[in-house]
């Protein structure tokens, strides 16, 4: 008895990387936007089973979404044509094609029009099937041309004009991913055409019962030479012999079937049989498709006889309903000529329902029933806690762009390596803004341990490390790396334990002791200075940006002067590169006198006092931008020693560094931002122009008086006699580095000579001398 014809809708499996794309792609793309996203979906072939097996799980694959999904492609040669795949691995898969919407709040994933979304789908279905003219032959004389062309045996077709339609697998995913709380709703979906009433089921047979062992075994053939046809899922089988089995007009439909189910065939089916029924005249006939289960078989280059114990392909006979079931409504329909008011063909939504056990699986605001067509994922239950929390500190950035500034580039900080000398009140306060705005790549360098005053005011430490080693203190840069690990666990975070050679710090015990050469006290010294020297030369070499945040002016100097010492380097290259070419040697000047110094990285100074600030940017390559020590009147010199109490600890207002800390690292993102980079040249006021940062003015100081509550910004251009930043300091060092540094650590005042600023000082004596004061009774008689 004829009964209505069974399709069996595939089993979807969303794999976890699927999320995980989805979320990338919503912070790097998407955004706040909703775009139609082109996904692709993979379903593996199943197996054989054995005819005579009851397995009641034998049904259709699983239909796997995964990373890939976003980015898979066919294996096509030219003109879209599948390559033949000799392997034959490809065509175990077969692919469904669709469309993903991800929507930007639960409110309007809820209230999303999905039967409208499913007919747009349908409509392009049905009218880009309608789009190939309708075969003018009488679909029945096929049949007749068939048989004489096959000689009484059978001959394969693949319908290549019925490729675009993909077999009829679409589908449709509507989605919403809470990147907040790390949660996930979706509905997945996929949309059908059915004629009302449906295609009818009059029978069906095994194969071997509708075809000889002969005519399988050559259509087995034909079909092992053309995986093109495979691929594409759709065939014509011209059968001859007479063994066609009675009513059914034409050539057979051939169809890669992943169902296994004898009472259905596959869902994208229905779409292939409703294009076919206009383009073949196929109303109110009766033709027999070949549900082709035996895949497998084929790719694997099985020997003919191996075909017929084991095959699993069905034919079935199938009666289509008359024209007038076939006509569209409106919404489907791009010819008014089939939109009338008498349309009875629908669209099917084809919503996947999930059973729903215990008010779990469904989002909020739906009442609980058996099934749902949403589904709920909590990423939480199958992430790592490291990622989720990354992604959400990249979120937090992120929003800026998407909200407030559109040319913000994150990348272009968040990639930077950060040196913080010093890892007190202002290396903890720096490390913490850094790792807020996104910074992954933190070295700090302090030689101290955590003393028990440090805690209140040093945010990375906890009294555990004041009191650890017998209350003698954790070292710094351990207990600061590890705190920032446990802040943001996807960090970089290295400590370096080293002391900074300084200006006046001579080590009387490393004089007095003996040297195996016999050179005394002068081969122990430049010894140390030399490893020191490496040691630091090389951390600020493998950094983009160094914030000097030590305790003592003079410990600033050298990390100060080696930074400078690379800008002039760089300046120096790039003038001897231009000599060469205008003198028309064309060589490009190496790298040599270098000492293993990289890249140039970008100096910024946080100095405190008890209720103010300073923050500077020092100059850049060729900027003439002045250095922390351009402004000073002698070197720097020995702050430290022979201090008493007060003396010996820094006291400052307890605010002053968070907030000196803050703005040193917002000036550094704004920079970042620029055109230019770090050689943006100082801008006090933000003009809102394409040629500053897109983030405001970079100033090159900043200076803070908190008894005021005011924020000054300046700048300063580099002196000639600068003990740090002068070309004559660095002239000097090209020199005899070693030496110069030796005699600075000795005595600061070389600096002063070798810097000319002694000479200079000199002359200003000279000059106040000769200038007459007059005080004011003087001047109101002039």
């Amino acid at each position: 008895m004829a009964h209505p014809l069974s399709f069996e809708p595939p089993r979807v499996v969303v794999d976890i990387s699927f999320w995980q794309e989805l979320a990338a792609q919503k912070l790097d793309r998407m955004k706040l936007t909703t775009p139609r996203v082109p996904i692709v979906a993979t379903m593996e072939r199943p197996a054989p089973h054995s005819p005579a097996s009851k397995d009641a799980s034998r049904t259709s694959g699983q239909l796997r979404l995964t990373r890939s999904s976003f980015t898979h492609t066919s294996s096509t040669g030219e003109g879209g044509v599948a390559t033949n795949d000799e392997s034959g691995s490809s065509l175990l898969h077969e692919e469904w094609r669709g469309t993903l919407i991800n929507v930007n709040t639960l409110e309007e994933f809820r209230s999303f029009d999905r039967k409208q979304l499913t007919d747009t789908v349908a409509a392009a279905i049905a009218n880009g099937g309608a789009e190939g003219a309708a075969e003018s032959d009488d679909y029945s004389s096929r049949r007749a041309a068939g048989d004489t062309a096959g000689g009484g045996g059978v001959r394969v077709r693949g319908l290549r004009e019925m490729a675009p339609c993909g077999a009829g697998r679409v589908l449709v995913m509507l989605t919403f991913i809470d990147l907040k709380k790390y949660r996930v709703y979706y509905s997945i979906a996929f949309p059908v055409i059915s004629p009302n009433p449906s295609y009818q089921h009059i029978d069906h047979q095994h194969l071997d019962q509708a075809m000889t062992a002969q005519d399988i075994s050559a259509m087995m053939r034909q079909l092992k030479a053309d995986h093109t046809t495979l691929k594409d899922g759709l065939f014509d089988v011209h059968v001859g012999g007479g063994n066609a089995g009675g009513a059914a007009d034409g050539p057979w439909l051939g169809y890669v079937d992943s169902s296994t189910s004898a009472e259905a065939m596959g869902w994208g089916l229905r779409n292939v049989l409703f294009l076919l029924a206009s383009k073949r005249r196929l109303y109110g006939r009766t033709i027999r498709i070949l549900a082709f289960r035996d895949l497998r078989k084929v790719i694997t280059h099985q020997a003919d006889n191996e075909y017929r114990p084991s095959y699993q392909s069905s034919v079935y006979t199938v009666r289509f309903p008359p024209a007038d079931a076939f006509t569209l409504p409106p919404p489907l329909s791009h010819d008014s000529r089939n939109g009338s008011s008498s349309a009875r063909a629908t669209c099917l939504g084809g919503w996947v329902r999930w059973p729903v056990a215990d008010g779990h699986g469904q989002a909020p605001g739906h009442q609980q029933h058996k099934s749902t067509t949403v589904q709920q994922v909590n990423l939480c239950d199958y992430l790592d806690f490291t990622t989720i929390q990354a992604n959400a500190v990249d979120l937090n950035v992120k929003l800026i762009k998407w909200r407030m500034v559109p040319q913000f580039d994150p990348e272009r900080f968040n990639s930077m390596r950060f040196l913080l000398l010093g890892a007190g009140t202002l290396g903890c306060a720096i490390a913490r803004a850094l790792i807020a705005w996104g910074a992954k790549h933190i070295t700090f360098v302090d030689s101290g341990n955590v003393a028990m005053s440090n805690p209140v005011r040093q945010s990375l430490f906890k009294h555990q490390d004041a009191a650890a080693e017998g209350g003698s203190g954790r070292p710094k840069v351990d207990a600061a790396c590890e705190a920032l690990r446990e802040i943001r666990p996807d960090v970089d975070a290295r400590g370096v334990v080293f002391e900074i050679p300084m200006p006046g710090h001579f080590d009387a015990s490393a004089a007095s002791a003996p040297s195996p050469s016999g050179s005394g006290a002068a081969a122990s010294t430049s010894a140390s200075i030399e490893r020191s020297l490496h040691t630091l030369d090389e951390l600020i070499s493998e950094h983009d940006v160094v914030f000097m945040g030590t305790d003592s002016r003079e410990s600033r100097w050298l990390p100060s002067f080696l930074i400078a010492n690379k800008s002039w380097r760089a300046v120096r290259r790039q003038q001897q590169q231009q000599q060469q070419q205008t003198a028309g040697g064309g060589a490009a000047v190496g790298s040599e006198g270098e000492g293993g110094c990289g890249g140039v990285p970008l100096g910024i100074t946080v100095a405190l006092g008890f209720d103010s600030f300073l923050v500077l940017r020092h100059g850049y390559k060729d900027q003439s931008l002045a250095c922390y020590f351009c402004n000073d009147l002698s070197a720097p010199r020995d702050t430290t020693s022979n201090r008493t109490l007060d003396q010996q600890c820094t006291v400052t207002r307890p605010g002053v560094s968070p907030m000196a800390s803050a703005l040193a690292v917002e000036l550094l993102v704004t920079l970042s931002q620029h055109p230019h980079g770090f050689v943006a040249d100082p801008s006090e006021k933000d003009t809102g122009s394409s040629d500053d940062s897109c983030l405001g003015a970079c100033p090159h100081s900043i200076r803070g008086f908190i008894g005021g509550f005011r924020l000054v910004v300046g700048s300063s251009p580099q002196s000639p006699y600068c003990t740090c930043c002068s070309p004559a300091v660095h002239e000097a060092f090209e020199q005899n580095p070693i030496g110069m540094l030796t005699q600075v650590m000795h005595d600061p005042g070389h600096l002063e000579s070798v810097s000319g600023l002694r000479v200079f000082m000199d002359k200003m004596s000279r000059v106040e001398e000769d200038v007459i004061q007059i005080d004011d009774e003087e001047l109101c008689l002039l």
